[in-house]
């Protein structure tokens, strides 16, 4: 979830943007974004209905809170959580302690993890922050194993779904620009989808979740903006008179006019597919020695040959070889007893 969930950042309008930020306050995080990802992390395990017993990558992992929903729900067998932060991971490892469960450091962009070597992974609220969200995907692609499951969710930013909007709209009407993330674009339904065809996924399917959180007091909510490092530097440069402006303002955009108990709502955007058994097959071919263009058959026959194995539940079962030209197809042996149309020599004595 690194590395950052707050869907705009802002700042006075008339300084320049500031450079990318990790959250650097794991605490601070869970209640400004931890527990709203929460609440969209169990419905969105149900609409993926994957088994127990999996092996999982939560790629952009932050502080643990989808892990932690993933094993309470999944009961996998093992999970893999990457995260660029290492502030979150502290607090990742602590949240989640578990001897199945580990955390380590790295890219979304260049994971730190072999082909093929889990069962399913999950982007939660990660995806807009990348720089490059379709090889963010293609890394998720190659970490997958055949047959396996690339979900992700994340807010739906141009739908107003983002849990700290209120706030945000107050920032920007009181003179404040604000930052968006890098790519903000892949937030919505059809850019997910899009993106996930074009990674050759199968079975592609987006869904909508809505989500609402009580809180005790609008304090209490206005409290959780305090986990957004761009949020907190804003608070630290206003004076008193401007605090107060700025947090009316929140309050008229909520409609909370007393002191008391509210709920809010955010929602968030869900996408997944799974990795075609073809994929599989030439990720295989590909890591071969011996180029393709090298081998003594022509190029149109291994194309044939690895989507041949897209017809069938295992790569094991796909007979490739019935693709290859009769040249280079081994000779079967005739059955016993079998006439055959090359007589056998004569028996030596």
């Amino acid at each position: 979830m690194s590395p950052s969930n707050n869907a705009t950042a802002p700042w006075p309008a008339e300084a320049p943007a500031p450079p990318p930020f990790v959250f650097d306050d794991g605490a601070a995080y869970e209640l400004m974004i931890g527990r709203w990802s929460a609440l969209v992390a169990q419905p969105f395990l149900d609409w993926l209905a994957l088994p127990h017993g999996l092996a999982w990558l939560d790629d952009g992992c932050g502080d643990g809170s989808f892990t932690q929903s993933l094993v309470l729900h999944r009961h996998p067998a093992s999970v893999v959580g990457v995260d660029p932060a290492p502030a979150q991971l502290n607090f990742a490892r602590q949240r989640v302690a578990t001897a199945s469960v580990r955390f380590m450091e790295g890219d979304a962009q260049a994971l730190p993890l072999p082909d093929a070597s889990v069962d399913a992974a999950v982007m939660a609220l990660v995806l807009f922050f990348l720089p490059d969200p379709p090889q963010g995907v293609r890394e998720l692609v190659r970490v997958v194993k055949a047959g396996g499951t690339i979900a992700a969710y994340h807010w739906d930013l141009a739908g107003g779904g983002f849990p700290l909007q209120p706030i945000l709209d107050a920032v920007h009407a009181e003179g404040y620009r604000s930052q968006p993330p890098p790519s903000a674009w892949t937030a919505t339904l059809q850019a997910s989808e899009h993106l996930w065809q074009n990674a050759g996924l199968s079975d592609v399917q987006t869904r909508q979740f809505e989500v609402s959180r009580a809180f005790e007091s609008f304090d209490e909510y206005w409290r959780t903006a305090h986990g957004s490092p761009r949020l907190r530097e804003l608070f630290a440069t206003l004076s008193s008179t401007a605090m107060q402006r700025l947090r009316a303002c929140a309050r008229e955009r909520i409609g909370s006019a007393e002191d008391g108990p509210l709920v809010l709502k955010a929602k968030a955007n869900g996408v997944k597919g799974v990795k075609r058994w073809g994929a599989a097959i030439r990720q295989g071919l590909a890591s071969l020695e011996t180029p393709l263009s090298h081998l003594p058959f022509p190029r149109d026959t291994d194309r044939a040959a690895a989507d041949h194995g897209a017809c069938f539940s295992s790569p094991r079962q796909a007979p490739i070889a019935t693709a290859l030209p009769r040249r280079h197809r081994r000779r079967a042996a005739p059955r016993r007893g079998a006439a055959s149309s090359h007589p056998s020599p004569p028996p030596a004595f």
